[in-house]
C-alpha cells in the first residue's frame, strides 16, 4: 500500500513546481530514492509517531520548514522486519541554515515516551566541546526557559552535562572528539556535528561501535563543506552520489546534499537556495548571504570561505594548490598493464626520521601510470601530529611503518631493485642533497650517478627547489588538467598532492611547498616531481615541445 505523508508530498510538489530551488542531488534523492520508496510494499511508515514528533517540536521549539518536515519523516520508516529503512543520514547545507535547530528537537523527541524506546541514548559529537555544546544547548535552553521549566522538570533530569527522560531513561549528552575515553558506548543515536573537520575515522568508529546493540540505532552527520580533503566527509559524499545514482541500492544512507551544481552558479545569487534551503524562510539569512556576495569583489580574501561554507563548493585558491581536488580525484582510476614497461623512478627522502616515498612513473599509451609506496617512522617527532589515517594506509598497502631511529636507505633501495621484476627502470632520480645517505646502498647493486665521466649512469641527481620545480610545473599542470595521471585508489597519493602548494616568484619561477609541515606531508608528490624531471628522456616517449597535449 503506498505511503501517505502530507508533508513529503508537499515538499515534493514545491520542488516539482519550481517554488523551491533544489540542487541536482536533491532532485535525484526525490526521483531515485523517495518516490520509489513511497510505493515499496515492504516499507511501512509510522505516521502516528511522526505526527507526535511534529506536534512536540512545534509546541516546544518552533514550526518546522517544509524541508525539515520532509527530512524528519524518513526517521520513521521501517522495513517489514522492523529495521530502519535508513540508519545513516548525511545532511549537508550552508552555514546558518539551522542544522542544530532541526537535529536537536529531533534528538530530544527520541528521548520521549512518544518515540517509545527505553534507554535510547543520544550522543552529540564534535571536534571541540563548544561546537558539540551548541547543539546540546538548543534542548537545554528550551527546558530551562521560564515557559517550560516547571513542566520539563516533571519529565526530565536537566543539567549542563546531560538531559535524561525520567520514564525512558534515555540520555542526551555531548562529547568532544577525544576517542580515547569514549569506547564501550551503547548509543541509540549518534550525531556528528561538522564532520568536514574530521581527518580520519578514529572518533567515528569509537562512537558508533555499539550502534548495533540498540533498537533503531542510527547515525546522523550534519555539516557544511570544509577544507579537509580525503577524509570521512569526502567518503560519505562519494557514497551519497553513488546511492543517488542507484549504484548502491542496499546502502541504508539518506543523503540530503544542498550545494551548487557548478562553480559557475557561484556568480548567480538566484541559485544560492540550492545550498541554503532555509533562505526562503529566513529573510535575515537571505540578506546576510546577499550582503557578503555583493562585497566579494571588494574583499577577495573572503571568497574561498564563502564558496566553501555558504555554497558547499570545493574551492581551492588556485595560486596555492598544486592541483584542484577535482583533478586529484580524476587520478583515482585503475592503472593499465604496466608489466615490462619503461619507467622513471623518483625518490623523496626529505626528512630521514619522518617520511620517505618512491614513485614509479610509467608512460602507458596516452596516460602516465603512477605506482607509489611510502615509509613512515613511528618514532618521528611528528608522528602524533600527522593529520592522516596512517593505519588505514598501511592496511591498503600504501605505507610501511618502521621503528628504527631513521628510515634505512637500504630498505628503500632494496624495494626499488625488487621492482625491476615488474618494470624496466630507465632512470632513478633523487635530489643531490640526500644522495650521500644512499651512496653505499646503490653502489652495492652497481648503480652510480650519471656524470661527465659516467655518461651511462642511471642514477640522476637533480637540484632541489625552484630550478627543478619550474622545469616540471607546466607538464604537471597539463597532466592534471587533462586527467593523464592514473594511480588507482591510492588515497595517500591524493593526500600528498592535496598537501602541496605552489607559489610563483616575481621572476616567474615556480616553487612547490608543503602547506603545513607539521601535520601534512607531500613526499609522494615530490617523488613525482623528480620523475617528471626526466620522464621526457625515455626513448619510447616522443614529445613535441610545441604540442602540450602530448606532454
Amino acid at each position: 500500500m503506498p505511503i501517505c505523508c502530507k508533508e513529503i508530498d508537499e515538499y515534493i510538489s514545491l520542488c516539482d513546481n519550481g517554488i523551491l530551488i533544489i540542487s541536482n542531488d536533491v532532485r535525484l534523492l526525490i526521483d531515485n530514492i523517495v518516490k520509489p520508496l513511497l510505493i515499496d510494499e515492504f516499507v511501512k511508515f509510522d505516521a502516528d509517531t511522526y505526527d507526535k514528533y511534529l506536534k512536540y517540536t512545534s509546541k516546544y521549539y518552533y514550526p518546522s520548514f517544509h524541508f525539515q518536515k520532509f527530512l524528519a519523516a524518513f526517521h520513521f520508516m521501517y522495513y517489514d522486519d522492523d529495521t530502519l529503512v535508513f540508519n545513516e543520514y548525511l545532511y549537508m547545507m550552508g552555514r546558518g541554515n539551522g542544522k542544530d535547530g532541526f537535529i536537536s528537537p529531533l534528538c530530544n523527541f527520541f528521548q520521549t515516551e512518544y518515540f517509545g524506546v527505553k534507554n535510547y541514548h543520544i550522543d552529540i559529537v564534535a571536534n571541540d566541546e563548544s561546537q558539540a555544546e551548541e547543539t546540546f544547548e538548543v534542548v537545554y535552553d528550551m527546558m530551562t526557559s521560564p515557559e517550560y521549566k516547571n513542566l520539563m522538570k516533571k519529565n526530565f533530569v536537566v543539567n549542563k552535562e546531560r538531559i535524561q527522560n525520567k520514564k525512558t531513561k534515555s540520555k542526551l549528552k555531548f562529547n568532544t572528539a577525544n576517542s580515547k575515553t569514549k569506547d564501550g558506548k551503547r548509543p541509540g543515536c549518534v550525531v556528528f556535528n561538522e564532520i568536514h573537520a574530521y581527518e580520519n575515522y578514529s572518533n567515528i568508529n569509537v562512537h558508533t561501535s555499539g550502534r548495533g546493540k540498540v533498537k533503531y540505532a542510527r547515525t546522523i552527520y550534519i555539516t557544511t563543506n570544509g577544507y579537509v580533503r580525503g577524509g570521512p566527509l569526502d567518503d560519505y559524499i562519494n557514497l551519497s552520489e553513488m546511492k543517488l545514482r542507484g549504484e548502491l541500492p542496499k546502502l541504508r544512507l539518506f543523503p540530503f546534499l544542498c550545494r551548487l551544481d557548478t562553480d559557475q552558479e557561484a556568480n548567480d545569487f538566484n541559485t544560492f537556495e540550492k545550498a541554503n534551503p532555509s533562505i526562503s524562510y529566513l529573510p535575515a539569512l537571505r540578506q546576510e548571504i546577499k550582503d557578503v556576495f555583493d562585497n566579494l569583489e571588494y574583499k577577495p580574501s573572503t571568497k574561498v570561505e564563502f564558496y566553501v561554507k555558504r555554497l558547499n563548493l570545493i574551492k581551492e585558491e588556485r595560486d596555492k594548490c598544486a592541483a584542484t581536488w577535482e583533478n586529484i580525484m580524476r587520478c583515482n582510476v585503475p592503472i593499465g598493464d604496466v608489466k615490462g614497461k619503461l619507467c622513471i623512478c623518483g625518490i623523496d627522502y626529505a626528512e630521514i626520521r619522518d617520511f620517505a616515498s618512491v614513485i614509479f612513473e610509467i608512460p602507458n599509451e596516452q596516460y602516465f601510470d603512477i605506482d607509489h609506496h611510502s615509509w613512515f617512522n613511528l618514532n618521528s617527532d611528528t608522528a602524533n601530529s600527522i593529520k592522516y589515517d596512517i593505519d588505514s594506509a598501511v592496511e591498503r598497502g600504501e605505507i610501511t611503518t618502521v621503528t628504527t631511529p631513521t628510515i634505512d636507505p637500504d630498505v628503500i633501495v632494496d624495494y626499488i631493485i625488487d621492482k625491476t621484476r615488474l618494470y624496466e627502470i630507465y632512470y632513478i632520480v633523487m635530489d643531490t642533497f640526500r644522495y650521500s645517505l644512499f651512496k653505499n646502498s646503490f653502489e652495492k647493486y652497481g648503480i652510480y650517478p650519471r656524470s661527465r665521466e659516467n655518461q651511462n649512469g642511471r642514477l640522476i641527481l637533480v637540484r632541489s627547489g625552484t630550478f627543478t620545480h619550474s622545469k616540471v610545473a607546466p607538464q604537471i599542470d597539463v597532466k592534471f588538467e587533462n586527467g593523464l595521471y592514473r594511480w588507482g585508489n591510492d588515497r595517500t597519493m591524493n593526500w600528498f598532492v592535496n598537501n602541496t602548494g605552489v607559489k610563483t616568484h616575481p621572476n616567474g619561477n615556480k616553487e612547490y611547498f608543503k602547506i603545513n609541515s607539521e601535520t601534512r606531508k607531500n613526499d609522494g608528490f615530490m617523488g613525482l616531481v623528480h620523475c617528471e624531471s626526466m620522464i621526457n628522456e625515455l626513448p619510447n616517449l616522443i614529445v613535441d615541445e610545441d604540442d602540450e597535449s602530448l606532454l
